[in-house]
């Protein structure tokens, strides 16, 4: 038995020091993989994510990733994708957009209220409540000062709304390269 003059009165109990010993040399391990010996911390893989925790992830244009309700059709060329990226945290997903001169075609006696942005990587929003954010917009080149982006949960992308309120729904215009989109919203994803 190795008797740790440090340990005291555990020096009295046989096999135990052993446990301790695996026990500290296990928390070491842990630590170790997360800080460095010079303090600096290293790259944390969660959830079995291809990409370390807090990485922007860059999302590639595909323009089936931009959607309008109601029967409008809202179109992003390549050049209008100015940014599309997306950082995890546990589960909280930070997105990031930036669409510049889109268009939105509008069908006789369609009103559509949400422009919508798919979530990379067949995410779903989670969680029990909508989440939030401001957000700035163009319509039909005016700029919105109530622009909000929408995510609820149980849907796999968000929705971007000119104006957002319980009392009255505001519709985007039609237009031609004068629809934009600027803004971040933090939200919770489901389990995959």
């Amino acid at each position: 038995m190795i008797v740790n003059p440090n340990r005291g009165i555990l020096n009295a109990i046989p096999g135990l020091n052993g446990v301790i010993d695996k026990i500290l040399a296990n928390l070491n391990g842990l630590l170790m993989a997360e800080h460095n010996q010079d303090g600096s911390h290293s790259i944390i893989h969660e959830r079995d994510r291809v990409e370390p925790m807090g990485t922007v992830v860059l999302v590639p244009y595909l323009a089936a990733n931009f959607t309008a309700n109601s029967g409008a059709t809202w179109t992003v060329a390549l050049a209008d994708q100015v940014a599309f990226w997306y950082a995890l945290n546990g589960m909280l997903m930070t997105l990031h957009v930036g669409i510049q001169t889109s268009s939105l075609t509008v069908p006789g006696g369609s009103t559509p209220d949400e422009l919508r942005i798919t979530l990379p990587n067949n995410f779903i929003v989670g969680g029990t409540q909508k989440a939030f954010a401001p957000m700035l917009a163009y319509d039909a080149g005016t700029l919105i000062t109530n622009g909000i982006a929408v995510a609820t949960p149980g849907k796999r992308y968000i929705e971007i709304h000119r104006g957002y309120t319980t009392l009255a729904t505001t519709f985007w215009t039609a237009s031609a390269d004068q629809t934009e989109i600027y803004g971040s919203i933090s939200f919770v994803i489901a389990t995959q």
